[in-house]
């Protein structure tokens, strides 16, 4: 497929090889999708960038999807306040290739727990959403 003729129900095109997944789900499960990343967007949370790499066969692309593709991966209520470079803060969001959990009570942890369960379907593991409290 040339890389032109995008259809908006497509989830994500491969920028080098065209390769077309049909759903998050789809990409998610593709074994050649690595999760490699987060780029944060400390003023807005959802429009941070998770990274990505195909590694199909002579490929190699990454790819960035914004967080609000998985927002709805998470359940539970979000915390409001920053809490960004806090004598508490692990600072883990400064650091791309960094997919840690973290505990602290910030309104960037969710996009943390998200990265947990993105993981978790990458290895096959099943998921228990994180429930509305």
């Amino acid at each position: 497929m040339p890389h032109g003729n995008t259809k908006k129900s497509d989830f994500k095109i491969c920028s080098v090889c065209g390769r077309v997944w049909k759903s998050r789900d789809e990409f998610l499960k593709d074994p050649f999708i690595e999760l490699t990343g987060y780029q944060a967007n400390f003023l807005n949370p959802s429009r941070g960038l998770f990274l990505f790499v195909h590694r199909a066969y002579k490929c190699g692309a990454h790819l960035t999807l914004r967080v609000e593709n998985f927002d709805d991966l998470f359940r539970k209520k979000k915390y409001s306040e920053a809490r960004v470079l806090s004598d508490e803060c692990p600072v883990y969001c400064m650091e791309a290739n960094n997919l840690e959990f973290c505990i602290q009570p910030c309104k960037m942890a969710y996009v943390r727990e998200i990265l947990q369960i993105i993981r978790k379907i990458k290895k096959g593991e099943k998921t228990m959403l994180f429930q509305a409290t």
